[in-house]
């Protein structure tokens, strides 16, 4: 676990390093792009900003008329429905075995007990496997009572 860390570390930094020099020496390169194009041009014949504007402007675009053929929607003082609400009929039996699945489900949360040595999370790889498999145990052995109708009212 150290060994990828610090390779994390040393990857990361190296990421960093690259990333500000190559920023760097790109900006330092743009620098002398920018300074060589601007000596190859040729000076303005005058430093009045008439020089850059061209001699006659394009006529002003006319806007379209509104073609009137397309009527406005009434407007309502009332707010329509944003939606339509089409409530699903749910079959009786499913309803009642998803309510019987969401009591299960509450007693188990109930009565299910983590051992001790299972409380505080651990680094152990097999501690962690052990105790996943004693809970997948302990909730099918609580179904199967559940079906039994040991835990039901």
């Amino acid at each position: 676990m150290k060994l990828i860390l610090q390779i994390t570390l040393g990857v990361s930094l190296g990421i960093v390093l690259g990333g500000s020099l190559l920023s760097l020496y790109t900006g330092a390169f743009a620098e002398q792009l920018v300074s060589a194009a601007l000596k190859t041009l040729p000076p303005p014949k005058s430093s009045s900003v008439d020089n850059l504007l061209p001699a006659t402007l394009p006529p002003p675009i006319a806007p379209k008329p509104i073609e009137e053929s397309i009527p406005a929607p009434p407007i309502s003082t009332t707010p329509a429905p944003i939606a339509e609400i089409n409530p699903v009929v749910k079959d009786p039996s499913v309803i009642a075995e998803e309510e019987d699945q969401k009591q299960m489900g509450i007693k188990f949360k109930a009565s299910y007990k983590k051992p001790d040595k299972c409380l505080s999370p651990n680094q152990d790889h097999d501690l962690l496997v052990a105790c996943g498999n004693e809970y997948i145990r302990a909730r099918d052995k609580f179904e199967k009572l559940w079906q039994q109708g040991e835990f039901k009212k």
